[in-house]
């Protein structure tokens, strides 16, 4: 296990309660969308980050090259999926006042989680023990930010 162990991702989509229709097509900026896609979106980003996650959890401590290379490839769905979902939290938009400001907030830390997993991901496909370890730190910083975003309000 690398020095990311321990990441976990569970329902930081505040509101979220479970699967729903998962629309993975693309958006045109600005486009309006009901509450119930912003939710399953932000659903299938935390599934995406959680499986991302798992994949990490699961490489070996000491980490090897060998591992990691392996790992690159089942790590590509994920990301896929995630980079997917951040393009479409990225263009839509929420009548819902209320939505819209936690979508900002969710996207921003959401942008993070994304750009720490593509990294990841390239270290992983290089077998780049060094950068895959700085990056597993940068993975575990950006899915706390994003986990604080569910922790409920003093």
């Amino acid at each position: 296990m690398i020095a990311a162990a321990g990441i976990l991702v569970a329902g930081w989509a505040l509101g979220c309660a479970g699967p729903g229709t998962v629309n993975t097509g693309t958006l045109s900026s600005g486009a309006t969308v009901q509450p119930e896609q912003y939710l399953s979106d932000t659903r299938a980003a935390a599934d995406a980050i959680a499986r991302f996650a798992e994949i990490v959890n699961g490489l070996p401590n000491p980490l090897r090259k060998d591992a990691l290379v392996a790992a690159a490839a089942k790590m590509v769905e994920p990301v896929t999926m995630a980079k997917a979902t951040q393009a479409r939290l990225d263009a839509m938009r929420l009548e819902d006042q209320r939505l819209e400001t936690q979508r900002g907030r969710v996207r921003t830390a959401n942008d993070a989680v994304v750009s720490a997993m593509v990294k990841m991901h390239a270290a992983a496909a290089r077998g780049d023990v060094v950068a895959a370890k700085s990056t597993a730190a940068e993975l575990q910083t950006s899915i706390a930010a994003l986990r604080a975003l569910s922790a409920p309000e003093a």
